[in-house]
């Protein structure tokens, strides 16, 4: 299912664009200038005729600082960072369809536990209604029930309402048409994944962009250097009784008066300080957020295990309600049936099953969602 979410047409050419406007700003950074072609013409009035004169020139600007090298190198750089960012976004996105996953999940299950009782509370106000016809019931257990029975599907229709709301997300994330949920809640092992923070996207990311800002204000620096024009070109001159043509050619240099690359410089070298700073800080985070994640999957994935003891003897991790046999509330009516039970002492077993029945489910959905978000740290 997490595949179909992947190949969606439409995340795959939101990922390609990504990729393809990082591959463009490469392809336009570090070029040199364009040449430029000049032609001239003269015309000068001789007492002897006219003087004609006419150039063809081509002009060529070159940076002997190797600024332009410099500058491809820092937007490979960047191109790196976008590349780790688009890494980060696709497991953001893997992150966001598994969390909805589990989320419809459970709310699929905790929908089935309260429809359980339900229905369960309906059989048994249907037979103590029955027996109160006859006499062999109070008209007040026939009340309590009832009353129980509406609250129930007052519970029932809100579990129903937030069921639907998650499928609806879930299946849209997905683009395909909603289905029915099978799955274990609870993670399927108790051992904790090796997380390397240091090879988090994030991380990389930040680390590429500070070397393509340290690389820039090595560029700006040399930006102080003088760029040099060469030019070459032919020439040639007409006048009465005299015909000469020859080629041309030409050096500027530029005069770093006004623009010496001032403040270009300080300002790469500072973002490349605050992205050293910014890496830092991520990285303490990171570290914390890890250890508070084990702390969570561990303390969450321990109290699902021991609700699972108390909700059925034979329960696994795929099972998010107790079997009948060996429920509270199934104890609880063979007693009522026997005289040995109250009617409130049995409606109270029905709401001690229903309540650790969604708290294993809450657990478990809280040790599952500590676990992927460590797997999507680590990149599984």
């Amino acid at each position: 299912m997490l595949q179909k979410g992947l190949s969606d047409p439409d995340v795959q050419r939101r990922f390609d664009a990504q990729q393809a406007q990082a591959k463009a700003q490469l392809d336009a950074s570090g070029h040199w200038d364009n040449p430029s072609l000049e032609y001239s013409r003269e015309d000068l009035g001789l007492q002897q005729g006219t003087s004609e004169e006419t150039t063809i020139w081509l002009r060529q600007r070159i940076n002997i600082a190797g600024v332009n090298g410099l500058e491809r190198e820092a937007a490979k750089f960047s191109m790196t960072a976008s590349e780790y960012s688009q890494k980060l976004e696709r497991r953001d996105w893997m992150l966001r369809l598994r969390s909805e996953f589990y989320q419809t999940l459970a709310a699929q299950q905790k929908l089935s536990a309260v429809e359980g009782l339900k229905n369960r509370l309906q059989q048994l106000a249907n037979a103590v209604q029955r027996r109160a016809d006859k006499g062999d019931a109070s008209r007040f257990d026939v009340l309590r029930i009832n009353k129980e029975l509406a609250v129930i599907g007052s519970d029932y229709s809100l579990a129903n309402a937030e069921y639907h709301s998650h499928q609806s997300l879930l299946f849209a994330l997905l683009n395909s048409p909603a289905e029915q949920l099978k799955g274990n809640l609870l993670p399927p092992t108790t051992s904790l994944p090796t997380v390397d923070v240091v090879q988090h996207p994030k991380l990389q990311a930040l680390t590429a962009q500070q070397r393509s800002a340290e690389t820039r204000a090595k560029a700006a620096q040399r930006s102080r250097w003088p760029e040099l024009t060469v030019g070459v070109g032919r020439k040639e001159v007409t006048e009465p009784g005299l015909d000469l043509d020859g080629n041309t050619f030409a050096v500027g240099i530029e005069i770093p008066l006004f623009d010496r690359g001032q403040g270009h410089d300080q300002v790469a070298q500072s973002q490349a300080f605050q992205l050293q700073a910014d890496k830092a800080i991520l990285l303490r985070q990171l570290q914390a957020k890890t250890q508070s994640l084990k702390n969570a999957l561990r303390s969450h994935y321990q109290s699902a295990r021991e609700l699972e003891k108390l909700n059925s003897r034979d329960a696994s991790p795929s099972k998010a309600s107790p079997s009948q046999e060996s429920s509270l509330s199934y104890l609880a009516e063979l007693s009522y049936q026997g005289g040995e039970l109250s009617v409130m002492e049995l409606l109270d077993a029905y709401q001690s099953d229903l309540a650790t029945t969604q708290r294993l489910i809450d657990s478990s959905l809280q040790a599952r969602r500590a676990h992927i978000q460590l797997q999507h740290m680590n990149g599984q």
